[in-house]
């Protein structure tokens, strides 16, 4: 299994793709401003991935993209996350590193 982060700009038509940017289920709702770096924002992402590990409830799709991206992982040699941020830090970072960690306690 190989997982890629891939940015959404440069990158197209990649097969076994998931879109996990802002406005998916899994996107980071943290934007980068004045206030808040991008280390900052990914930062705040993994809490709030954590949290929603933990309660389902919270974001409808949630629970249902990361099974989407296991099943792909699982299926498929290569699937890439897509974003906008990579080959910067990004939040698919943390994704990638729940779906590995998932499939290799298996």
């Amino acid at each position: 299994m190989n997982i890629k982060i891939i940015n959404r700009y440069k990158i197209k038509n990649t097969p076994n793709t998931i879109f996990c940017g802002r406005g998916s289920p899994l996107g980071n709702p943290f934007p980068i401003n004045t206030f808040q770096g991008r280390d900052d924002v990914c930062e705040l992402y993994i809490d709030w991935f954590n949290l929603n590990l933990r309660h389902p409830e919270n974001i409808q799709g949630f629970h249902k993209q990361l099974h989407t991206i296991e099943a792909m992982a699982r299926k498929h040699p290569i699937i890439h996350l897509e974003c906008y941020c990579a080959p910067k830090r990004c939040h698919c970072e943390t994704i990638k590193k729940y779906i590995e960690d998932k499939i290799k306690e298996d």
